[in-house]
């Protein structure tokens, strides 16, 4: 073999072997458009996976049976509190151990339904609560809310307390003139308990009730 044909064969060699090469090297890369067009696959279906557990998150909080409320103040043991959905104030007062002694629940309307996410605070003597606040018993017009009328009859002291005028004593004198003298006929009966005087009995008639 002369020596150019060896040249021509090496050349070859060399030119097949780089071509293989560049197939190889190719061939195994993915074009650039491909892997941007994988990547937004992957993207929006991870975004729609996150929005339907958000929209689960959602349904599952509205159709919640609990709600979480904040109660503070004068009560036993301040903190955050998880009550049915249809509870009322009085409900998350007895969850929080009940009223303190300095208490002054004549500012409350413990019929007061509870909402999620809602603060319950419990003032006590001397203190004042906003009348805007959810759970007041006076208006921002200085007059009652709507709200369930007490039965003298069957309430405890906790709810004669929230009277208008109608402290601890007074509460408690009047459950004790219930249970000597029986239960009361009318609104009126009202004044035969002592410390209970007419002026007392006007502000509270439109309150209570006798069944």
């Amino acid at each position: 073999m002369t020596f150019l044909k060896k040249q021509w064969l090496i050349g070859c060699i060399c030119l097949a072997v780089s071509l293989a090469f560049y197939i190889y090297r190719t061939g195994g890369e993915k074009p650039e458009s491909s892997l941007q067009t994988s990547d937004m696959i992957k993207a929006e279906s991870s975004a729609a996976k996150k929005e339907g557990e958000s929209s689960d998150q959602v349904i599952s909080s509205q159709d919640s049976p609990f709600v979480m409320v904040d109660i503070k103040g004068a009560v036993q043991k301040p903190g955050v509190y998880q009550l049915p959905k249809d509870a009322r104030v009085k409900d998350a007062l007895a969850q929080a151990g009940g009223a303190t002694k300095e208490a002054d629940l004549r500012q409350l309307n413990l019929a007061s339904k509870l909402q999620d996410e809602m603060a319950v605070y419990i003032p006590a003597a001397g203190e004042e609560i906003p009348p805007s606040s959810p759970v007041s018993s006076i208006s921002s017009s200085g007059t009652s809310n709507d709200q369930p009328l007490v039965n003298i009859n069957t309430a405890n002291t906790d709810e004669l307390q929230t009277l208008n005028g109608i402290g601890p004593s007074k509460a408690s004198a009047i459950v004790s003139y219930r249970e000597e003298n029986g239960l009361f006929q009318t609104v009126e009966d009202l004044g035969q308990v002592s410390g209970i005087g007419e002026k007392s009995l006007e502000k509270i008639k439109a309150q209570i009730t006798v069944q």
